[in-house]
């Protein structure tokens, strides 16, 4: 069972915000599932400048606005380990935020889900239902890695030392790097929401309508100005790694352009991990 609201308008945006990150011409964008970027980031695939934990803490905010204090430097673990494993660490925390309905841990009807706070699951790693709540992470850093560790193993990365058991045994299936390989290019977010939740053909829409919500609302002008009044008032401000790309002039403009998202959209649902039975996750 899930429970879905429409995210029609939030998904159009999505669509052009993938058409311009990619670079290619704006036009009439299909709205089948969202193409996410590739998992493992490189040349003409960095995260953009604008993504920073401070600007990510920021955005969770907007909608949790009691946000656990021990939660507040999420997005600075996601930055550390997601560099260090080479992923798109951005899409990855957008898919945290679609998997914990933006941390609350509760779905859209405000029951809670499988898996509660004190876990640090933030990706429902071994919520298969049946009575299995998924695996609990001793701290919120641990959780992130888990994460990223999961999802590098879907790029086809052989992990060493996988955090969570769940990733020990699909690893251990060998199967991943056979799927990887057949597909013969990169493997892209939306590869891997087919895997992750292969019954909920909407799961890359929902985290592309988390992506562009982020990327028009933080990385337009207001993002330098935000930056600029961190700095004046010494909040600490964040440096993107040196091999992240920088904030081009024309990503978020020609998406704000084009859409107008209302000042506060509908969630983009529910706690996934209580909803959908995820044959490898």
């Amino acid at each position: 069972m899930t429970i879905r609201r429409d995210h029609s308008r939030l998904r159009e945006v999505a669509a052009i915000v993938a058409v311009v990150l990619c670079g290619a011409t704006v036009g009439p964008a299909p709205l089948a599932a969202a193409q996410l970027p590739a998992i493992k980031a490189g040349p003409g695939n960095q995260v953009p400048a604008c993504v920073t934990p401070a600007q990510l803490t920021r955005f969770l905010k907007t909608r949790h606005h009691d946000l656990d204090p021990r939660l507040q430097t999420i997005a600075q673990h996601y930055a550390q380990h997601g560099r260090a494993l080479g992923l798109r660490w951005d899409y990855a925390f957008f898919q945290m935020v679609v998997e914990t309905n933006w941390l609350r841990f509760f779905q859209a009807n405000g029951r809670p889900g499988l898996v509660s706070p004190g876990q640090n699951n933030f990706a429902g790693i071994g919520a298969t239902g049946r009575g299995q709540s998924g695996e609990a992470f001793a701290d919120v850093s641990t959780g992130v890695l888990a994460h990223l560790q999961h999802v590098s193993m879907y790029a086809g990365e052989d992990v060493d030392q996988p955090v969570a058991n769940r990733t020990r045994l699909v690893q251990g299936w060998g199967e991943i790097p056979n799927w990887a390989h057949r597909l013969r290019r990169p493997i892209t977010f939306t590869d891997l929401t087919r895997k992750w939740s292969p019954h909920d053909r909407g799961y890359s829409d929902d985290i592309a309508a988390v992506a562009a919500q982020f990327f028009e609302n933080h990385c337009t002008v207001r993002y330098a100005r935000n930056d600029t009044a961190d700095a004046a008032d010494g909040t600490e401000v964040d440096e993107p790694a040196a091999t992240e790309a920088p904030a081009t002039a024309m990503m978020a403009p020609a998406v704000a352009a084009t859409v107008t998202l209302s000042p506060d959209p509908a969630p983009t649902g529910s706690v996934r991990t209580s909803l959908f039975r995820k044959l490898m996750n």
